[in-house]
Formats: structure tokens, C-alpha cells, sequence
């Protein structure tokens, strides 16, 4: 379970937080993430408190030990009342006045009827339901990180396109102004190339500032100075399963959530039995040892041993107990299966999106080609004299923004991947 690999997940973390130079995958960012979230620690804790319960149900089954001690004083001494014919009716003590006793017992559960068997399988109940939600807090961490480390990407590459578009403007003007200089050209294109080459700067600016949110966005989920520079593989295109069936039913079968919400329902059941069984026959064997401080006993201390029985009856209090412990396991199951729809849903939109996005990147890589081509041509008019200043800009523009719709369906695209397998529950 991910509480068990924590040390190993935060010896990765420790070993590679000081190395920010060297790029880092997917798969090393959600091992240093699982190891240093807070949320998740606090799951695993959950987990724990449901380990001690089980112990602690378990351990009913184990001999129990009482002690009780205790010195007392009465308002008067006990004495019997004695007829002795002529004499009369006398007091004859049989206690002291005030006096110390100990009493020593051991007992040990023979028979419930069932009722440590159901509360230690409720208690068991409860740890797979623990661990069911740490999973999904896990697969939810895990995308979350995904996200990060994608929007990272993304914003690097719109990035780089803006500062391309801004390199390919400043030659533009360059060009102008050597037109001009040849009185081939009018001042008028040189100064929309440069109101064009300064919003250019601008979208730079803005670029460059997402990129910065991003990498501090993706420090964050992974524990580091938001400020510390950031080195990320790049994510290819994985290949999409197209059956949709066999995915719907591997979510079925493998979602923590369903699991939590079965463990739940069975914990139910199983306190319910529990209390069912308290007022049944309960029979234990008992062991004890008792001392009274008493000067007219002849002997002041005795050893019992007994095999008791104990049947409580009430007025149905513990019925209605048990009934209403069935109808949270019956609300249980109907959660359940609503969510099994809801997982049936999310499988099949994950896997539509994701195919839509990678139709979308085929068109946008063809797109780029052509910009490419759309701006050599406008330039080599311009130069010729045969084109004009805004064919040109408004070729920059266009490969401006196909390339950012190229790097748009790309990720988006990787990021479909992504979350189509945390629908299926395999992230």
C-alpha cells in the first residue's frame, strides 16, 4: 500500500529535490509528490486509526483482567440479630466497621452468538474501506500532478513561440528599414511593423509569466520553494485503447471508489449483526480472587471460578439499532451503484475527448506546415515588391497562432490520455 512505500518514495524525493538541472519525468514527479503530500499523510493516518480499531476489536476475543480495591467505612457495625431465647435478642457482628478488600477476576469470552466475529469483520471492513479512499486520493494526486507538469510544457512552448514571434518581427523591421532606405518602401509599414513587434513583446511578457505560475504551481504539489527552477521531460502522444467496453469494465472492476463504497456496505452489514447479537445468549468463563480485611471470618480470602451466562432482553431498542445500521448499507449500495453509471459515463467522455484531441493535433501539424510556407511566400513578395507589409504581418500572425493551436492540441491531447486513465482507475 502507498503508506508502506512512503520511505522509499521520500528517499526519491530527498535525492532528486537538489537536482532541478536535470530533467524530470512524470513518473519520478508523482513519486516525490506521493512521498511529501500532506493529504495523502493524513489518509494514511486514517488508515492507521482503522489498523489500531481492527487490533482493538480483535484483542476482545483475549482474556480481560479486573481489579478492584478498596478501603470502606460504614456508619455503623454490621452484626446479625440474634434470639437467644431468655437472653434475648443480641447483636453478633460479622464485620468490622471499616475494612479493606480486594477483589482479582480474569474473564474470557467463550460464545457471543456472533458478536466479536461481526465486530472484528466490521472493524476489518473498515480498513479496506481506509485503504480504498488513500488509492483514490493517490490516482487524484496523480493528476493532479499531471496537470502541473503539463501546464509546465505548455506554457514553455508558448513561450518559445512567442519569443520566436517576436525574433521573426524585429527582422521584419530590420528588412523594412532597409527597404525604406532603398525608397522602396513607405515609413507606414515600418511603423506597423513595429506596433505589431511591441504587442509582440507584450504577449512575451504574458507568455513568460504563465510559464512562471505554472513551474510554481507544479513546485507546490511537489513540496519545493515555488520559486525553484524546474527541468521536465517532454510527454509524447501515447497510444489510445478504442475499446470502450473493455475500459468501462476494467474502471468497474478496479476503482477505488467503488471498492470504499463495498467495504462500507459490508462494514454495516457486519455492525449490524453486532448489535443483533448483544441480546443473545453471551457466555463467558470467569477466574477470581477476593480478600476481605475481616477479623470474624475464619478465612479472609477465596478463590471463584465460574462459567456464566448473560441474555439481555429490551423493548427492541437494539433491533431498531440493527435496522437502522441496514439502511445506511442499503443507502450504501444505492450510492454504489449510481456510481457505477457515473464511472460507465466518465470512461466513455475520457476516451471521447481524447480522440477528438488527437484528431485535433493531426489537423494543427498541418496547419503549421502551411503557415510555414504562407510566411516564406508573403516574405518573398515583400523583398520582390510585390507583396505588401500586411501580408506579412498577418502571416506572422497566422503562424503565431498556429503554432499555439499546434501545442494546444498536443497537450491537450496528452492530458486526455492522462485523465482517460485515471477514469479507468490505472493512472
Amino acid at each position: 500500500m502507498i503508506r508502506l512505500q512512503s520511505l522509499v518514495l521520500l528517499l526519491l524525493a530527498l535525492h532528486a529535490a537538489p537536482m532541478p538541472a536535470r530533467a524530470e519525468s512524470l513518473e519520478e514527479a508523482w513519486n516525490i509528490a506521493l512521498a511529501v503530500n500532506q493529504r495523502l499523510r493524513a489518509s494514511g493516518e486514517l488508515t492507521e486509526a482503522a489498523e489500531e480499531s481492527l487490533a482493538a476489536a480483535r484483542a476482545g476475543r483475549l482474556p480481560s483482567m479486573t481489579n478492584v480495591e478498596g478501603y470502606y467505612t460504614l456508619s455503623s457495625r454490621p452484626a446479625y440479630k440474634a434470639d437467644l431465647g431468655f437472653l434475648g435478642n443480641l447483636p453478633i457482628p460479622f464485620s468490622q466497621q471499616s475494612y479493606f478488600s480486594s477483589a482479582n477476576s480474569i474473564t474470557q469470552p467463550l460464545f457471543t452468538s456472533g458478536r466479536l466475529h461481526n465486530t472484528i469483520a466490521a472493524a476489518q471492513a473498515g480498513v479496506h474501506a481506509a485503504q480504498s479512499d488513500e488509492s483514490r486520493l493517490a490516482l487524484d494526486l496523480k493528476l493532479n500532478v499531471a496537470e502541473a507538469y503539463v501546464n509546465v510544457l505548455y506554457a514553455q512552448r508558448l513561450n518559445e513561440v512567442a519569443d520566436a514571434n517576436v525574433t521573426d518581427l524585429a527582422a521584419h523591421v530590420r528588412i523594412v528599414e532597409d527597404l525604406i532606405k532603398q525608397k522602396q518602401r513607405v515609413r507606414g509599414d515600418r511603423l506597423a511593423a513595429e506596433v505589431q513587434l511591441a504587442d509582440a513583446r507584450q504577449q512575451a511578457l504574458q507568455t513568460r509569466n504563465q510559464l512562471d505560475i505554472a513551474r510554481a504551481a507544479y513546485n507546490r504539489y511537489l513540496g519545493r520553494p515555488l520559486c525553484e527552477p524546474v527541468g521536465l521531460d517532454d510527454l509524447e502522444l501515447p497510444a489510445l485503447p478504442e475499446d470502450c467496453d473493455a475500459l468501462t469494465a476494467e474502471a468497474l472492476a478496479q476503482r477505488p471508489e467503488l471498492a470504499a463504497l463495498s467495504h462500507q456496505q459490508e462494514g454495516l452489514h457486519r455492525q449490524a449483526d453486532a448489535v443483533r447479537a448483544e441480546v443473545k445468549p453471551q457466555v463467558a468463563a470467569q477466574g477470581a480472587f477476593l480478600y476481605f480485611q475481616n477479623q470474624y471470618l475464619v478465612q479472609d480470602s477465596f478463590w471463584i471460578a465460574n462459567i456464566g451466562v448473560r441474555w439481555d432482553l429490551d423493548a427492541g431498542v437494539t433491533k431498531h439499532r440493527a435496522r437502522a445500521l441496514d439502511r445506511r448499507a442499503s443507502a450504501t449500495a444505492a450510492e454504489r451503484a449510481d456510481l457505477e453509471s457515473q464511472i460507465a459515463l466518465q470512461v466513455r467522455q475520457a476516451l471521447l475527448d481524447a480522440e477528438t484531441a488527437i484528431q485535433r493535433v493531426q489537423t494543427t501539424r498541418v496547419a503549421i506546415e502551411q503557415a510555414d510556407e504562407n510566411l516564406k511566400a508573403a516574405v518573398d513578395r515583400y523583398k520582390n515588391g510585390v507583396g505588401t507589409n500586411t501580408e506579412v504581418l498577418d502571416a506572422l500572425t497566422l503562424r503565431l497562432r498556429s503554432s499555439a493551436n499546434y501545442y494546444n492540441a498536443r497537450y491537450n491531447a496528452v492530458l486526455a490520455v492522462v485523465r482517460l486513465r485515471r477514469a479507468v482507475g490505472c493512472l
